[in-house]
């Protein structure tokens, strides 16, 4: 009897620790996948800085933790500064149309890339709450700047950008607004809730090792959620969701699901509806970019079918694209870009 109770002791002790060992390995392997180390896609129909012969900007560097991070000061003659934040897998040049708009406008853009992005240093971006730490170290460097200091602050960015907008409001910068675009509301229920769309309803079981990883990395920041930032201050927020998102479900996982829980008076809601750019990202296109750029994506996997693996060369990609008018796929969403001015124009 006593042997038959310590092999099952025995057994549920190694199940145990079985577990313990594949979850934390699982949350580490999706940790080093979706977090790794990021640069620019050379073949894309965005527009970017290089495409713009009227654009100018100036290059800083500064500190993000041991990591330093470039950034980009666009239209520093002018006195209203917008400091974006840039989503995941991208930068802040692949917005490069929808931040002109701004420049043309009279704004200054000061722009960055995060740990581990494009041209900053890291091995890797580590997780969803880098995007907070290195905005509130992008600010920052502009509060001790004696140049960029002098510039009234706006805060603006997407999707992972968004969050860090909103969740850096609680640091109390001296910012006049803030506009998260598709923004999450917390690093852990966006990522089970990705998780879920690979396996299922059991990447709820990796809850724990997610709220352990996210500690070990961040510490008491990594459970930090955008809509608490917000409720922290009386900064005017205007939140930005298109409602058929599928990455960050409007009615689930985004800031603007939490709206009943919203006590910041100061905040305001803009909700985009309009076929074609009501999805993760599109909008800040207008529509007929937004049906170019889909048209253009459809072309693309055309001719890769024909290649062998599906996969086409460097010649073939660039010969792709250089057949393009990118001005047809890179118009901005003025309808979106003029409440965003008009936001901003009200909080002066």
């Amino acid at each position: 009897m006593i042997q038959l109770v310590y092999k099952s002791l025995v057994f549920i002790g190694v199940a145990i620790l079985t577990f313990i060992c594949t979850g934390m390995a699982c949350v580490l392997y999706m940790y080093s996948t979706n977090y790794r180390s990021f640069k620019y896609d050379p073949y894309v129909a965005t527009a970017r800085y290089n495409d713009y012969k009227d654009l100018n900007r100036r290059e800083v560097e500064f500190y993000s933790g041991k990591n330093k991070l470039r950034g980009y000061v666009y239209g520093e003659e002018n006195k209203d500064m917008i400091v974006f934040s840039h989503g995941i897998w991208s930068g802040h040049e692949d917005y490069m149309a929808f931040l002109k708009w701004f420049i043309d406008r009279g704004y200054a853009v000061f722009a960055y890339d995060y740990t581990g992005y494009n041209n900053s240093q890291g091995d890797n971006a580590k997780g969803l709450t880098q995007s907070m730490i290195d905005l509130d170290n992008a600010l920052t460097f502009i509060e001790k700047d004696n140049t960029l200091k002098q510039h009234n602050i706006y805060l603006m960015g997407h999707s992972w950008g968004g969050y860090a907008t909103a969740s850096v409001l609680r640091y109390k910068h001296n910012v006049k607004a803030a506009v998260p675009l598709s923004g999450f509301n917390d690093p852990e229920t966006i990522s089970l809730d990705v998780t879920d769309k690979l396996i299922g309803k059991p990447a709820y079981l990796l809850t724990p090792f997610l709220r352990l990883n996210q500690y070990r990395l961040f510490k008491d920041k990594g459970s930090i959620k955008a809509v608490d930032s917000i409720n922290s201050t009386n900064i005017p927020v205007l939140i930005v969701h298109a409602n058929k998102d599928a990455f960050i479900k409007f009615d689930k996982t985004s800031i603007i699901a939490q709206k009943d829980k919203i006590t910041n008076k100061n905040v305001q809601y803009y909700v985009i509806t309009k076929k074609h750019i009501n999805d993760h990202s599109s909008y800040v296109n207008d529509v007929p970019s937004a049906i170019e750029v889909k048209r253009i994506e459809k072309e693309r996997k055309k001719m890769e079918s024909k290649c062998p693996n599906g996969k086409a060369t460097d010649q073939q990609l660039r010969k792709f694209y250089a057949k393009l008018d990118k001005s047809k796929a890179n118009q901005p969403n003025v309808e979106l870009c003029e409440r965003i001015d008009k936001f901003f124009k009200s909080v002066k």
